[in-house]
């Protein structure tokens, strides 16, 4: 502990300081606290009455902060980004897409199956011989598939989320993708392109369905936007009836009926007025019981009708030659049916740039050019397209836009 040293003499003129003198020290210090107390409280009223000050002193303040801390920017600076959807993730391509008889489905790149000629015995197309291809089709991975049933629901799915198969694989069931009732099945496929909902001028676009017993509904597509995982009501249906076909349409088309006994009726899409989703529709041909409907198509003078027997024939015809008439009219000859051709099972409207894909009850499978297939009259039989074995069936006929021939050819055939 340290300690002042002070002489006897100092020490003792500190004793003999009065007390006064001892507070006026203190007193002087704390006047002058106060003063500059006040001096302080001037300058800043000041500063708040004047806007100049103020923004000088920010303007002082920010200058010293860029001197000392103004090095280059560590954070970037983005606009907000957009949620990003697994869809986004997807890459957009072209691929075929099979449904079987039992439900099973699938996806494969589009150059699956081989182009050949006309005639030829196909490839093998599915993994069972007890089961075999009801539809096939093209579509892109981000398009939306809507799912027909028997009795008349609706479900969706994105393309993308079909389980992708190799050409002799199984696929996976539908029951296991979407909700089906029991006792239900689908019958009817079709795809709704990304972003065209509507036309390209903002009009609405429409679901024409067609039915076995001859029916015919137009709904607006946006009626089936919003489906839950449950499905959708379709069509209201009349016992015994179901779904044959589902096609949209811009409005401006003619519709193309044709029946079992290949009796054809084509009329303006306008003669069916929009009706709500869950309604019955219109007769659209007249047909006794023993008929059927096997197809529908909307169509302009524009197109080619190809027509293919459940025996392997088929021909092509110009739609132009299939008149207009009143929808519910008995219709014209779409193509003669004999013992040898069997009944008309499908028809298509075709370009002679498409491929072509038959697909028979057990599963074989052949790819051939349209333009291989002669353009004939209504009345005719056609030409041979597929040499089924004895007691086999054609079942489904499908058209592929833009096929990538990849130069193979198998065994040929020749018109009969």
């Amino acid at each position: 502990m340290s300690t002042y040293e002070l002489s006897p003499i100092q020490a003792q003129a500190i004793l003999d300081m009065r007390l006064q003198r001892l507070t006026g020290l203190e007193r002087d210090k704390i006047i002058a606290d106060y003063e500059a107390i006040m001096a302080e409280i001037a300058r800043l009223e000041e500063i708040l009455n004047s806007e100049d000050l103020i923004k000088g002193i920010i303007k002082d303040e920010f200058t010293e902060i860029v001197e000392k801390y103004g090095d280059e920017r560590r954070t970037d600076i983005v606009a907000k980004a957009d949620e990003i959807q697994l869809e986004d993730l997807v890459k957009q391509e072209e691929v075929i897409v099979t449904i079987t008889h039992k439900g099973y489905v699938k996806r494969m790149p589009v150059d699956t199956y081989r182009t050949q000629k006309r005639g030829g015995k196909g490839v093998k197309g599915a993994a069972n011989d007890d089961d075999f291809f009801t539809n096939i089709f093209t579509a892109n991975t981000h398009d939306t598939l809507l799912f027909f049933t028997s009795r008349g629901q609706v479900f969706s799915k994105k393309v993308y989320t079909i389980p992708e198969g190799t050409r002799t694989s199984k696929g996976r069931n539908l029951a296991n993708l979407i909700a089906i009732p029991g006792g239900d099945k689908v019958t009817e496929i079709i795809c709704v392109p990304k972003g065209e909902e509507k036309t390209a001028d903002g009009n609405e676009k429409y679901l024409i369905f067609a039915t076995n017993k001859g029916l015919v509904k137009k709904s607006s597509l946006e009626d089936y936007s919003n489906i839950k995982q449950s499905g959708l009501k379709a069509i209201k249906l009349q016992d015994g009836d179901h779904i044959v076909n589902v096609r949209i349409s811009d409005g401006s088309k003619d519709v193309l009926l044709c029946s079992s006994s290949g009796k054809i009726i084509r009329f303006a899409e306008s003669d069916a007025r929009p009706m709500g989703r869950v309604s019955q529709g219109v007769k659209g041909i007249n047909i006794d019981e023993t008929e059927k409907i096997i197809g529908m198509e909307l169509i302009d003078d524009t197109m080619e009708i190809l027509s293919v027997t459940e025996k392997g024939y088929g021909k092509r015809t110009q739609a132009s030659q299939y008149r207009k008439q009143t929808r519910g009219g008995k219709g014209i000859l779409a193509m003669r049916l004999t013992d040898k051709n069997g009944e008309i099972i499908q028809i298509k409207p075709v370009t002679d740039k498409d491929d072509l894909m038959v697909v028979t009850d057990r599963g074989q499978v052949i790819r051939t050019k349209i333009s291989g297939i002669s353009l004939m009259g209504r009345a005719t039989q056609g030409v041979r397209i597929l040499t089924p074995k004895e007691d086999e069936k054609v079942v489904s006929v499908e058209k592929i836009l833009d096929p990538e021939d990849d130069g193979s050819e198998e065994t040929s055939g020749t018109d009969e």
